[in-house]
């Protein structure tokens, strides 16, 4: 049976994205498959309009502009949603890089009818050489390769940066993207599919490359955060345990030495304040030593099946404070799950 070459369309929402956008779309130029077309929706006031009708002039076959007037994901990909002609529907962000194969990869698993509704991961950006980089890389990397050892369905899990499905399955199930959801709207998606009987297949050969905040904490947190209130999403009786637990870590790890010292100055008793931090201590030492190795097995892992050179002694440096950082993201998103629309 001859293969099909799809029609892809690609939906790309760029909202102020000056800072991303020429090379995102560059490196999806350079993907060795032809059949497919770039819908930006762009828009903000760093000129991302104006840059992308200056990509769409270079390439008028490949790349189509619109304007967005509002920072709404949603609405921007209705907008691009209404222009498309392909077969495929690919979604993806506008701060990422491509494998010069994800499209061809991609056409290569639609070539099999069972698949509808398809997603993958995403790494932090190759350049990205931190110490926060290599352990997100080495953790990121570690869940690709075991999520891919055979085929899995992720179910409610979808990834707005790397996903993609058939349009026709997408318009007569779902019909548009929601415009009122307040939370992220991929996972949203994903779980909008399963409702409609669409299972969400993941495959680790089509990841992308995007941006992590790597090179600053606060943002980096930020994200955290907005994750953990995404989660929020697929809240049943099954995650309610889970999220309990993480935000009881989350104020132990934070706030039990900060209330043993409180009390130890009160008190005077330093007997009292060695006693009472043990515990904590002790905790902290166990996650560093248990991180230690598990960076170390992940680099070999990864760094064979990926074909990378994550380094895990660099990697570990920023393990003591990641300590505290994974300890705020569940107690801020969890207990104030209060989001803003993209």
């Amino acid at each position: 049976m001859p293969k099909i070459e799809y029609n892809l369309s690609i939906l790309i929402a760029a909202w102020n994205a000056k800072k991303y956008i020429e090379n995102g779309i560059k490196s999806l130029l350079e993907n060795n498959y032809n059949n497919y077309k770039i819908i930006i929706v762009a828009g903000g006031s760093d000129q991302t309009y104006n840059i992308a009708l200056k990509l769409q002039k270079e390439n008028p076959d490949k790349i189509k502009v619109l304007e967005q007037k509002i920072p709404h994901k949603n609405k921007a990909l209705n907008i691009g949603l209404k222009e498309s002609d392909g077969d495929i529907i690919i979604l993806t962000d506008i701060d990422c890089i491509y494998q010069k194969n994800w499209l061809n990869k991609i056409n290569e698993i639609f070539q099999n009818k069972k698949y509808n509704v398809i997603t993958g991961y995403h790494l932090p950006f190759q350049e990205s050489k931190s110490s926060l980089a290599e352990y997100c890389n080495l953790m990121k990397g570690n869940s690709i390769i075991n999520f891919g050892q055979s085929e899995i369905i992720l179910g409610r899990k979808l990834c707005g940066a790397n996903a993609a499905f058939r349009k026709e399955i997408f318009i007569n199930k779902i019909g548009n993207f929601d415009e009122n959801i307040k939370i992220e709207d991929d996972k949203y998606l994903g779980i909008q599919f399963n409702k409609k009987g669409e299972q969400v297949y993941f495959f680790k050969d089509i990841y992308v490359y995007t941006e992590y905040y790597l090179n600053n904490l606060k943002k980096f947190i930020q994200r955290e955060i907005r994750w953990a209130r995404n989660g929020l999403l697929a809240l049943n009786k099954k995650n309610i345990p889970k999220i309990l637990i993480s935000i009881v870590i989350g104020l132990f790890k934070l706030f039990y030495p900060l209330l043993v010292i409180i009390f130890g100055i009160l008190f005077f008793d330093f007997l009292y304040l060695v006693l009472f931090l043990l515990p904590w201590i002790a905790v902290f030492i166990f996650v560093l030593i248990k991180n230690y190795f598990k960076l170390k097995k992940n680099s070999i892992k990864v760094n064979t099946q990926l074909q990378k050179n994550f380094n895990y002694k660099k990697a570990f440096k920023i393990v003591p404070l990641m300590f505290f950082i994974s300890a705020i993201p569940p107690v801020i998103g969890y207990l104030t799950p209060k989001r803003k629309k993209w």
